[in-house]
This record gives C-alpha cells, structure tokens and sequence, in this order.
C-alpha cells in the first residue's frame, strides 16, 4: 500500500464533526417517537476545541499541584469528571432525535449538552468513547 497522508488525516473530520449513532444498552440504534434515528454530531480529539480545552485542564493541574494543593480525593474525582463532560459539551455541534418528554427538540447547546451527559451516563460514555477514538474522524475511504 502506497503511504497517502490524505488517509490518516484526523483533523479535517475532528474540526467538521462526525455524527454519533445514540445506542441502547443493546447496542441498538435508538429512534425518537417518530422513528427517525438519534445521533449526536461531534468535533474529535485533534479539533482546536477539544485540544484548547484538554490543554487548559492540564495546565490547572498543574497549577495545583505546584501550590501544594491537597484536595480529597473525591473532589479531584468529581473535578475530573466534570471536565471530562466539558470537553464532551464543548465538542458537541449538533444531534436528531434529542427531544423532551413531549416529543419537541432540545436546542444543541453547550449547556443542554452538559445536562444530556450529566443525567445519562449512557450517551456520556458512548460520546466519550467515540471522541477518544480517532478511528472515527478517519476519511471514509480510510476506514477498515
């Protein structure tokens, strides 16, 4: 096989966003009432929004712990996981089939993400598994 950089060019796709499907804990594609599909459209690992903000993280770490900070542990847990969704929130840019209990679409916000995620940790784990994974901000043609 001819060495193409074009094939393992992340970047563009992590910048434009790559639509998740939402699955059930079956693994299946999950339909609004309508029966049209539910996904969620996120930017990937190499975007400057998901860089920017891993790298602000980093750098309160780091802050703290040049402090002598000696947070609990839990708190340090909960801070982590609370950037952690964030990033997710942040990375979001748009999703189908997200409506409330009478069936009207949820506005794709940062914040109406942060909520999403917070309260199912379903979607959080899916949205970061998918994230994480540069497979899927591959070119089409690129992926196996």
């Amino acid at each position: 096989m001819d060495f193409d950089l074009d094939s393992i060019d992340t970047l563009s796709a992590s910048e434009k966003g790559v639509e998740m499907p939402v699955k059930d804990l079956a693994g299946t594609q999950m339909t609004d009432k309508g029966g049209k599909p539910v996904s969620i459209t996120l930017k990937g690992p190499d975007s400057e929004t998901y860089r920017k903000l891993t790298r602000a993280q980093v750098r309160k770490r780091i802050d703290r712990a040049a402090k002598g900070d000696k947070t609990e542990d839990d708190a340090l847990t909960a801070e982590a996981e609370a950037d952690a969704i964030d990033i997710m929130a942040a990375c979001t840019v748009g999703w189908a089939g997200i409506n409330d209990k009478a069936g009207k679409p949820i506005p794709c916000t940062a914040e109406n993400a942060r909520q999403l995620y917070q309260r199912y940790p379903i979607i959080r784990e899916q949205v970061d598994l998918f994230v994480s994974n540069r497979l899927n901000f591959l070119p089409v043609s690129s992926k196996r």
